[in-house]
């Protein structure tokens, strides 16, 4: 009769260490995703952060190729660098129409400032730059080529130069 009572009392489910075993097991592979996403997402912002130090520091370049190679004179007196560009409106004659465009270093943002007939306005090119150089300089005057190097940088991303070599057209 015992037989009995014991055949028809058979364990049908988990015991209590099979259920903490795996709970335990859930847990390091849970804490093992978190810390692989956490990774990923620092690896996004580091990259992301990447390409836009380079896609500032390409804006800035094109600007300033632009507005270098169509001055008729300019200077840099260390932290301004200040272009004088002519233009001549399609269809008039006579002189030309001379806009003045600075560039400036304000709290690690590259500015370009535009002033002209049409008054003036401020964009910020490029942002996290820490230094900016300008040479060859003949005193203040900026000469006919011209190597500008902008190194742009973010804590402890690192940082990013680029040197542009630009000839300016003879003034006039």
């Amino acid at each position: 009769m015992k037989k009995r009572l014991l055949l028809g009392t058979g364990q049908n489910g988990f015991t209590l260490v099979e259920t903490m075993i795996s709970t335990a097991i859930t847990a390091l592979l849970l804490g093992a995703l978190v810390v692989m996403l956490y990774q990923f997402n620092n690896l996004t912002r580091l990259q992301q952060d990447s390409l836009t130090l380079s896609q500032q520091l390409q804006t800035a370049g094109v600007l300033l190729n632009r507005d270098v190679v169509g001055a008729s004179e300019g200077t840099f007196d260390g932290t301004t660098l200040t272009l004088n560009i002519p233009s001549y409106p399609f269809g008039q004659t006579g002189s030309a129409q001379v806009t003045t465009v600075t560039y400036s270093l304000v709290g690690g943002n590259l500015v370009r400032t535009t002033s002209g007939a049409g008054g003036s306005s401020s964009v910020t090119v490029a942002r996290h730059i820490s230094s900016w150089q300008i040479e060859p300089l003949q005193g203040t005057q900026i000469s006919t080529t011209v190597r500008i190097t902008l190194t742009s940088a973010l804590a402890r991303r690192g940082s990013r130069s680029m040197t542009l070599t630009i000839t300016r057209r003879l003034s006039q």
